[in-house]
């Protein structure tokens, strides 16, 4: 999932995303990686699209 803001830290506990991927904080596997404090996420849901 892509984050559009973040503010604290997040536990990539992925296997898939590289070293330079994991540290820009920019997407985040949510089924196994964690977050200590508060994100948002584009769940790329648009009912207006429908």
């Amino acid at each position: 999932m892509d984050i559009i803001k973040i503010d604290g830290e997040l536990n990539h506990r992925d296997v898939f995303f590289s070293e330079p991927q994991k540290r820009a904080n920019e997407k985040i596997c949510a089924c196994v990686s964690r977050a200590r404090g508060t994100i948002t996420v584009d769940m790329r849901h648009r009912p207006d699209a429908l």
